[in-house]
Formats: structure tokens, C-alpha cells, sequence
């Protein structure tokens, strides 16, 4: 009886451990989607503004094509050629994420001269659009 009663005893305690894991797993990933949506509202340009011309290749997660993107900066009738990243039509939530986090790498880092710059993003509608230099 007293064996029957510290083994669950035991298992109940394991099972909290594991719901308190997921519930602090959880949070964590809500902190760093809130931080990651907080930190692209800086580069967000509108649909207007961005014209896909062509899709020059593709690859495993997404495609790329070349585009334009104008009044960028605020500069008026300034037009600019760029790489447009984009997911493929028929991707899957965890192809979008890790386009998301490519985006959250490069909005961090300081310009560099062998890194390429990005010049802006589209997030708040699909398809989801990054486009760099």
C-alpha cells in the first residue's frame, strides 16, 4: 500500500514538472513572437509601395524575385530595385516562421559592407515579403 501510494505520489509530481515546463515554454515563445512583431513594425512598408516583377529562383523554404519598392524613406518618387524573399503559395506555417526568423537575424545587426542590407518587410498580410538590397 504505502509502495502504491509513493509511486503516485511520485508520477503526480513528475506531471506537475512537465505542466509547469510547457507553461514556462509557452510564455517564452509568446515573449519572443510579441518582441519579434514589436521590432519589424520599424521596416513595415505597405503593399503600395512594393512591385514583384519577376521570380528569379527558388529554393527549399521560399523563392526570390525582383522587385521594386517605392517612396522608401520616406523619399518620394525615389524607386528602388530589390530581392524580394517570399515563401512558396503552398507553404507550410514552419516555412513562414523560418522566414520570420531570417528577418528578426537581419533587422539586428549593424551595416556591414559584406552583408547584405535589408530594405524592408510585409508582415501584417500573406504572403509574407522581405526584401533586401
Amino acid at each position: 500500500m504505502i509502495i502504491i501510494i509513493s509511486t503516485v505520489t511520485s508520477l503526480a509530481g513528475v506531471i506537475v514538472i512537465i505542466i509547469a515546463l510547457i507553461i514556462f515554454l509557452c510564455r517564452r515563445r509568446l515573449r519572443r513572437n510579441r518582441a519579434r512583431v514589436e521590432t519589424t513594425t520599424n521596416w513595415e512598408l505597405s503593399r503600395e509601395q512594393v512591385e514583384i516583377v519577376k521570380v528569379i529562383g527558388s529554393g527549399a523554404f521560399g523563392q526570390v524575385a525582383k522587385g521594386e519598392v517605392r517612396n522608401i524613406n520616406g523619399i518620394k518618387g525615389q524607386t528602388l530595385t530589390v530581392a524580394i524573399k517570399m515563401p512558396k503559395e503552398n507553404a507550410s506555417a514552419s516555412d513562414r516562421e523560418v522566414l520570420l526568423s531570417e528577418l528578426y537575424l537581419m533587422k539586428n545587426p549593424k551595416p556591414h559592407p559584406h552583408v547584405i542590407k535589408l530594405m524592408g518587410c510585409l508582415t501584417e498580410t500573406d504572403p509574407l515579403l522581405v526584401l533586401i538590397e
